[in-house]
């Protein structure tokens, strides 16, 4: 797979540019999404294509021809980082920027997280490239990683992603219902993706309709064989049964992610894909939120 870096390319007509870091675009938080446009100081417009996206060139015949303008790539840069819908709290987010100090467990999901998107690891094209699912309690960094790895598979390869909370995306297809609409385009979105993040797994009421919604997702995914990052409070059964000794059953600690396996969860058949799917990463440690406050 051909990497393509847009910070570092010798061979570029465009001006050097301190505001965007030769990025040629400005990443940025919104109300809800972390969104894109194109450098307001080199690229509003190109000065090589006047935003036709083409410059002219002319060949050893003096004959005149097009080619693509280098600001094409970032405005396909830019339209990746507008269909991605990572949360604008994580915007911030970087591999840097977490503390993975917290627990051995956690310290291993950072070195999973960084190998994961490596140059020498990371390949959307083979068949063998298998993704991620965060297993672990609130506030240990699931999401803050699951994030990490998207902004970076966008920034660096440039791949198509997607993220997207089970919960939201369950409210999202009851208000197409809504206007008398189905869920189909929705679905096709998710189930299209180079790279999807589904956030918040097992969360939820998972009614019969909302686990169906869940299975035709996740299978869709895995016929395709395309690559799929997930987070989730629920653990495996193993785990669930030795929590079940340490804890007892009460009021205060009968939360449900305590006493239910994520295969209780999402149904035996999606637990099944995903365990193929996924390389399973498990993280314990206290929330950062608490730590924080």
């Amino acid at each position: 797979m051909i990497q393509i870096d847009a910070t570092n390319n010798p061979d570029s007509k465009l001006k050097s540019c301190r505001f965007c870091n030769n990025q040629r675009i400005e990443v940025y938080p919104d109300t809800f999404f972390i969104r894109a446009k194109l450098c307001s100081h080199c690229l509003t417009p190109c000065p090589l294509c006047n935003g036709d996206g083409y410059v002219r060139e002319e060949d050893e015949n003096f004959y005149l021809y097009q080619t693509p303008c280098e600001c094409k790539q970032a405005t396909h840069l830019v339209q990746l980082w507008e269909q991605a819908r990572i949360p604008s709290r994580f915007f911030n987010a970087s591999f840097t920027t977490f503390n993975q100090q917290v627990s051995k467990s956690i310290k291993h999901a950072f070195t999973t997280a960084m190998t994961f998107v490596s140059d020498n690891h990371f390949d959307i094209d083979s068949p063998m490239q298998k993704g991620l699912l965060f297993l672990g309690d609130v506030g240990t960094g699931k999401t803050f990683l699951a994030c990490c790895i998207l902004k970076e598979l966008i920034s660096k390869y440039h791949i198509p992603s997607l993220f997207q909370e089970f919960s939201s995306l369950i409210r999202r297809i009851k208000a197409e219902y809504d206007k008398g609409l189905y869920e189909t385009d929705i679905i096709n979105q998710l189930t299209s993706v180079p790279v999807l993040v589904i956030d918040e797994l097992g969360k939820g009421r998972l009614n019969e309709w909302e686990l169906q919604i869940l299975d035709t997702l996740i299978s869709e995914r895995y016929n395709a064989n395309k690559l799929t990052i997930a987070t989730t409070n629920y653990q495996e059964l193993e785990q669930v049964q030795k929590a079940t000794t340490n804890l007892e059953m009460n009021t205060e600690n009968s939360n449900d992610y305590y006493f239910r396996s994520l295969g209780d969860r999402i149904t035996s058949r999606v637990y099944s894909r995903l365990k193929e799917m996924c390389d399973f990463v498990y993280m314990q440690g206290e929330d950062f939120r608490k730590r924080e406050g």
